[in-house]
């Protein structure tokens, strides 16, 4: 119920953090640029995938196993390793979106904005591989104040701060200006969650001889990797068919519309947010009676 109840106002922070981003947006920007703000994010989103690689989930389980064990020195071990396969990753991932991005910009989406914000989408690209799975590590803490904080909330916040005060004082923007500020928002919000952690593991005992090696980690996050693009295949290309043959003004009103019909999923997301990590715990102390009940 304490996580739940974090889950619940911290999704319903985002969710209205969110709407507030949409409308200083669509204040903010031509339809066209809209159409290809959510383009972009869409394919910063599948990139970061590729970027983490399955890890976010990895690192949950493992984790979450380790300090249900009591074995504090292996879940320091695990989130040490586990933070130098995200970097890796997410450097991978700022390189596929310098040379994908302008392939596709031009040949399927028929898109020369598209390709001028490259730089953009590629640093896009590896902050968000970077939030997602500093989200996962929280969790797999149970720490589930942490994960709503660091997986949206404050990025969000930071943005519609940003964008608030330029709207106040009547300055215009373009989607490059924007884009700059949305994405240092997610620095923001990125560097306060690995300074938040490092003080976490700083806590941590080191590993007495029960070490994780990268081959185990690695071992377990490529089947996720698959998982984690096909799911994101089925219920998220069709801004990329859309993108591939209606108009870019089009695309934004129907961006729009699709991110107002995601809020009726929200209370799915706040179960999500909170039952991972107690999956892995009464699995681990096999109570199969209380882990059928949960």
């Amino acid at each position: 119920m304490h996580g739940g109840a974090w889950a619940f106002i911290g999704k319903v922070a985002i969710a209205f953090m969110g709407l507030l981003l949409m409308g200083l947006l669509t204040r903010l920007l031509t339809p066209a640029e809209m159409g290809v703000y959510f383009l972009a994010y869409n394919l910063a989103t599948f990139i970061s995938i590729i970027g983490r690689a399955g890890l976010e989930n990895t690192l949950l389980r493992f984790i979450a196993q380790a300090i249900s064990l009591g074995q504090a020195g292996r879940a320091r071990d695990i989130l040490r390793k586990g933070s130098v396969l995200v970097i890796a990753g997410a450097v991978f991932a700022a390189l596929v979106a310098v040379f994908l991005v302008p392939w596709v910009g031009i040949n399927l989406f028929h898109s020369e904005v598209l390709t001028g914000i490259v730089w953009f989408i590629a640093v896009w690209s590896a902050l968000l591989a970077v939030q997602f799975v500093a989200g996962e590590v929280f969790r797999g803490f149970q720490e589930i104040r942490g994960t709503i904080v660091f997986g949206g909330l404050l990025t969000a916040l930071f943005s519609v701060l940003l964008l608030s005060f330029f709207v106040w004082v009547g300055v215009p923007l373009s989607l490059q200006p924007v884009l700059f500020l949305v994405v240092m928002a997610l620095i923001l919000s990125n560097g306060l969650a690995l300074y938040t952690l490092n003080r976490r593991t700083q806590k941590l005992p080191h590993s007495n001889g029960d070490a994780v090696q990268y081959g185990e980690l690695i071992g377990h996050s490529w089947p996720l990797l698959i998982n984690a693009i096909t799911l994101f295949l089925l219920s998220q290309s069709d801004l990329w068919l859309l993108a591939a043959y209606a108009s870019e003004k089009d695309l934004a009103v129907y961006g729009a519309a699709r991110r107002l019909v995601l809020l009726t999923a929200m209370s799915l997301s706040i179960v999500n947010a909170v039952v991972p990590p107690l999956i892995v715990r009464l699995q681990v102390q096999e109570d199969i009676r209380r882990l059928e009940r949960l």
